[in-house]
């Protein structure tokens, strides 16, 4: 996932390199070709890294900013057309090479078919309560960008009429809507938007766990923190007050919604802390108003910079400590997680022998000790061997020619 999407930003640049604004809707003052050339091979590279979801996801992504652009632009439909279906054939052309054996191997898999219940399954609506109270009800906080990013974010809301520039305020708006866009699809089954794009959209029938989808919606929230940085950087004091009065009151009535939410629901697993985490992230946000406040009527630039160094130290902090319960950063060794008991150097000898783990294993055998096991972790399982496992074990294990077998009980015939 990460190695897929790691090359979203520099897809979505030399978009923007590309496409220009000009006044008689065409892109005259240089050429955009080499741009979208280059956006469309690094849109193909991302499919490389082996996952046909997050490419997609990125690809649907693409395809919503160049047009975006290209309107903003007012460029003329012959240039939208040609030149986004060249961007998209470099793109298709350079993901052949991961799809191709993809298409050919996917239908020998118990994933030919799945069901809209198999797929739908999303993130929990209760969590969403992670943009703003991190590390209650789960170690994972995939929603959670840090409270300085969020009041960033809506500085740029709140001051996106100053731009000197039609296109920024543009930008805050189209951001805001992918972020809000991304976060319902990745509740699946339990928003009406997903229901609706799986019977539309390309794609979203074929995969998985669509919490994936907020890896868009937390590049949004930095786009938009960004924006909101950028605006309170060239911004006069009164301005920034307002601003900030703005965010504040938002934040605030949210962080109480919140509050009052967790109070009522006591839904946390093994947590009792929340009301500690409510106050830390009061106290953070005390933190992020202080910083960004303008105490004097004329705010000198060296200030602006040890107030930047401040937020960035502190976004770091903010950032730390909520993931910190999730790392475990006691010295062992690896084989504190991956086990290698004697009787594995059994199974090592000069034949190989082929074995059945019974999932005992938290990897595939195979990759780990270099073992052949007839089972794994790998959601893309032969459909024959999905169907061997119907069968009585020791039919099964003969069809097989396994001749090891692991459990930690007596198995039953």
């Amino acid at each position: 996932v990460l190695e897929s999407i790691t090359w979203l930003p520099l897809v979505l640049y030399l978009l923007r390199r590309g496409i220009r604004p000009e006044p008689n809707g065409l892109p005259v003052e240089r050429s955009p070709v080499p741009a979208l050339l280059a956006a469309g091979a690094f849109l193909g590279i991302s499919a490389l890294a082996g996952h046909p979801q997050t490419f997609m996801h990125i690809a649907y992504l693409s395809a919503a900013y160049f047009f975006f652009l290209t309107w903003q632009a007012r460029w003329r439909w012959p240039w939208i057309v040609g030149l986004g279906l060249m961007t998209g054939a470099v793109a298709l052309g350079i993901a052949a090479a991961a799809f191709i054996p993809a298409l050919r191997f996917v239908p020998l898999t118990v994933r030919e078919g799945v069901s809209y219940e198999f797929v739908s399954k999303g993130f929990p609506l209760l969590d969403t309560v992670q943009v703003l109270l991190p590390g209650y009800h789960t170690l994972w906080l995939p929603l959670y960008s840090g409270l300085v990013t969020v009041a960033l974010a809506c500085v740029a809301w709140f001051g996106r009429r100053h731009w000197p520039q039609k296109g920024p305020r543009l930008e805050t708006i189209f951001w805001l809507l992918i972020i809000g866009l991304a976060a319902w699809l990745a509740l699946g089954d339990k928003g009406v938007l997903y229901e609706l794009a799986y019977h539309v959209a390309p794609g979203l029938a074929l995969f998985r766990q669509q919490e994936r989808w907020l890896g868009l919606a937390a590049l949004g929230m930095a786009l938009l923190a960004a924006q909101g940085f950028v605006l309170w950087m060239g911004s006069r004091p009164e301005q920034r007050r307002r601003w900030l009065r703005r965010s504040w009151a938002l934040l605030a009535v949210l962080l109480l919604v919140v509050g009052l939410v967790e109070f009522m629901s006591r839904s946390a697993v093994g947590q009792n802390d929340w009301f500690l985490i409510w106050l830390r992230q009061w106290l953070i946000l005390g933190l992020v108003i202080v910083l960004l406040w303008p105490f004097g009527a004329g705010e000198k630039p060296r200030r602006d910079q040890w107030r930047s160094a401040a937020l960035l130290l502190l976004l770091g902090l903010d950032l730390f400590f909520p993931v910190r319960r999730a790392m475990d950063l006691a010295p062992e060794s690896p084989s504190a997680f991956w086990p290698e008991p004697d009787w594995l150097d059994q199974l090592r000898g000069p034949e190989l022998a082929r074995i059945d783990g019974q999932n005992l294993f938290p990897a595939n055998l195979g990759e780990l000790h270099g073992l052949e096991d007839v089972k794994g972790i790998s959601p893309l399982k032969p459909q024959l061997t999905a169907d061997l496992e119907q069968l009585p074990r020791p039919l099964r294990w003969q069809l097989l020619n396994v001749q090891y077998v692991l459990a930690d009980r007596q198995l039953e015939e």
